[in-house]
């Protein structure tokens, strides 16, 4: 058979693998994402920010991916690729004091001038961005996604002062209509990259 009938054939079958025992195809396990962010690295990495945000005074909330996933889930899940941070825009100065006093501690700041919607660092290959908060009215929006960048707008009233127990730390997260407002009314389906709209 030619590689590319092998090819055609197998299109849209779900991959098996022969059973020891049993002698017979069982369907493969859905494996975690390769660049994702091993949980017991991920939990220490949110611990060590939270605290040096909070010691340093900056207004922040978790979001996006992580915040989605302890939301439907209760766990870090193994599909983080990153850790989200949104910072108010205003707050610009006092986040690079935090993010100096983190470089000290051996995160690298990764992100350059080309990417002003936020600021990038990493450690131990987990990466954390603090996405800044620009306003519009009474919105807060935020930009993500690459290279089709994406606006993401919330009510600015979803970023208060909630807070949620995550994996032993008390955490800023954002309102409950934050995440409907981002991702959309189907949000509770957890797929990446919904919500938002073309940035031009």
């Amino acid at each position: 058979m030619s590689r590319a009938s092998r090819s055609s054939r197998d299109v849209g079958q779900t991959k098996s693998r022969k059973s020891p025992s049993a002698g017979r195809d069982v369907p493969r396990k859905r494996r975690a994402d390769s660049g994702a962010i091993p949980e017991g690295i991920g939990i220490e990495t949110l611990h060590e920010l939270v605290h040096c945000l909070e010691s340093a005074g900056v207004n922040y909330w978790l979001g996006r991916g992580l915040f989605r996933q302890f939301t439907l889930h209760k766990n870090f899940g193994d599909r983080q690729g990153d850790i989200d941070f949104h910072v108010l825009r205003e707050e610009h100065a006092r986040l690079q004091s935090v993010v100096t006093d983190l470089t000290d501690k051996g995160y690298e700041l990764i992100s350059g001038p080309e990417h002003g919607h936020k600021v990038t660092i990493r450690k131990r290959g987990v990466k954390v961005e603090f996405v800044f908060l620009e306003r519009d009215g009474d919105i807060l929006w935020h930009q993500a996604g690459w290279p089709r960048r994406k606006r993401y707008d919330s009510p600015a009233r979803a970023f208060g002062d909630r807070r949620v127990e995550m994996f032993g730390v008390s955490v800023r997260v954002p309102n409950e209509e934050y995440l409907p407002a981002v991702f959309g009314s189907g949000w509770r389906k957890n797929t990446k990259g919904s919500g938002g709209r073309l940035m031009p």
